[in-house]
């Protein structure tokens, strides 16, 4: 199968500054991965940020042709990070974020995935299987007294929900929490199409940044290239 002969949709300005205001409280610096440009010779592309006008121009001026995603941390990382490349991209990064470097657990990632082969996009009856699951997990918490998530929404293949922790420290009883919260969603809502991924509970976690391209593989018209995107409420 040929691939599809007309582009994904370019990046979204607007949505990728709601999602900066829905995860950044101000002042936070934040890293800005590409772990996979199309030019294997950049290596890895890395950046920190504290500005938010900053952050949304970086973020809009990468599409599908240059790499297959654009990542964020989820949880705010130690200042001094911004030596390393401040508000701007680095190539050949030679060093990255580690869970050390995070200050504060104040994000819970919870990802759907649709069940599919690695490396490709996910097809549209993958994506709304995940999507559904999404929803009904939003439904569940809700019933169980937690707030609204402050994003909602997909990375593009699969579903995507952020939920505000209560500004938990950096700890192994932290990570511990999290990751039998997710744990138990799982056990929950897990299927044969449809999985919660459990290996996001470190605190150095990457996020898809929304607004910007899902583009693994190639963009073929049955598993599409797609803007990640979704509901994002506003920041502290």
């Amino acid at each position: 199968m040929s691939a599809a002969s007309q582009p994904s949709p370019v990046p979204d300005s607007d949505t990728i500054r709601a999602f900066y205001r829905a995860l950044v409280r101000p002042g936070d610096v934040h890293e800005i991965r590409i772990p996979n440009p199309r030019d294997r010779r950049l290596g890895v592309v890395s950046g920190y940020v504290d500005d938010e006008d900053r952050f949304v121009a970086i973020a809009a001026d990468i599409d599908g042709s240059a790499a297959e995603a654009v990542y964020a941390t989820l949880n705010p990382v130690n200042p001094a990070l911004l030596a390393r490349a401040a508000n701007r991209l680095e190539r050949n990064a030679k060093t990255v974020t580690g869970d050390h470097d995070i200050l504060r657990y104040r994000n819970l990632l919870v990802d759907v995935d649709p069940v599919r082969p690695a490396g490709i996009s996910a097809t549209d009856e993958e994506r709304a299987g995940a999507l559904a699951t999404t929803d009904a997990i939003v439904a569940f918490l809700a019933e169980q007294g937690w707030p609204d998530p402050v994003v909602h929404g997909s990375s593009g293949n699969d579903g995507l929900l952020i939920y505000r922790l209560p500004d938990l420290s950096n700890t192994a009883e932290s990570v511990a929490l999290v990751k039998a919260t997710l744990e138990t969603l799982a056990s929950l809502f897990d299927s044969p199409g449809v999985k919660v991924d459990t290996s996001v509970a470190n605190p150095s976690r990457l996020v898809k940044v929304l607004g910007t391209l899902a583009a693994k593989g190639d963009h073929l018209p049955d598993r599409p290239w797609r803007r990640a995107e979704g509901v994002c409420r506003g920041g502290e």
